[in-house]
């Protein structure tokens, strides 16, 4: 990500203003993440433990997240950012990513959750999240 400071402005960085909201909001502790995780995530990422009323609180960071997602899918980036990346293919890397961010040995959140939702909601879950398409 810190290769390419005009993907990084273009894409990441319109999120700071609510990320800084976000993260300032009362109830929420920092998750605890390893370094491997910290190195494949976006330093942007809403990764808090919340009680219930700050997970209620933040639910407008999370919409404009997603609105920021929706947007850049809806509008497609410049020419000017896309001839940045060089022959950096964007679907491959974002697969790659997943693959990364949602492996059980490098997120080791599973090991709590599958005891509570089964082996088989996992997976299933593991499963949506690393895929490319939008689940409705």
């Amino acid at each position: 990500m810190g290769a390419n400071l005009l993907y990084l402005d273009t894409v990441f960085h319109p999120l700071t203003p609510e990320y800084e909201k976000a993260r300032k909001t009362e109830g929420l502790t920092e998750a605890r993440l390893l370094p491997r995780q910290f190195a494949i995530m976006s330093p942007w990422m809403l990764a808090f433990r919340a009680t219930e009323a700050a997970y209620r609180a933040v639910e407008p960071s999370i919409d404009f997240y997603l609105n920021h997602w929706a947007g850049l899918v809806e509008t497609d980036l410049s020419r000017t950012v896309l001839e940045s990346l060089g022959e950096v293919d964007l679907t491959v890397r974002d697969t790659r990513n997943r693959a990364a961010i949602f492996n059980t040995d490098v997120d080791k959140v599973w090991d709590q959750i599958t005891p509570m939702i089964g082996k088989e909601m996992a997976d299933e879950m593991i499963a949506v999240l690393k895929n490319q398409d939008v689940e409705i």
